[in-house]
């Protein structure tokens, strides 16, 4: 059986939290993907790519801390996550792939930070996503897909 990555600037470090055998638990099959993943090096990291197994890999480990409520560790991975994809410069305002991901990003961050009751803190995320859809806007102006994340 494998270890959990630990390592507390990855974004594994925030279910390393996870208490053992809690519900947050992830399934042998998540257990086993983080396994890999460490195994291959691509965690811990400085910084996950958009569309990298991690990133899908992590998103979904939020995805669940979120759903068996464990909204703040759900939190602390998107952000960490997120912080990843923007240390260093992000892509998102010159790949449009990037700025799909970041941008789902700042909407599952909105929809975590609402549900815990703070509404200014979700209407930030949610500005910076249509900032972000904005300037695409500005880069295509037009362009369907650009105009469809622009609506509420």
């Amino acid at each position: 059986m494998s270890s959990w990555p630990s390592t507390a600037n990855s974004p594994a470090g925030a279910f390393s939290k996870a208490p053992p055998g809690g519900p947050d638990r992830p399934s042998p099959a998540k257990r086993s993907a983080l396994a890999v993943l460490t195994e291959t090096h691509d965690l811990p990291a400085e910084r996950v790519g958009p569309d990298t197994p991690a990133s899908t890999i992590l998103r979904a480990q939020a995805d669940h801390l979120d759903a068996t409520g464990h909204s703040t560790q759900a939190l602390e991975c998107y952000q960490t996550l997120l912080d990843q994809r923007t240390r260093g410069g992000t892509d998102a305002e010159d790949d449009l792939r990037d700025a799909v991901v970041v941008s789902r990003m700042y909407s599952s961050l909105a929809r975590i930070t609402a549900g815990t009751g703070d509404a200014a803190g979700a209407a930030a995320l949610t500005a910076r996503r249509l900032e972000l859809w904005r300037h695409w806007e500005s880069t295509l102006p037009g362009n369907a897909f650009v105009l469809r994340q622009l609506r509420p």
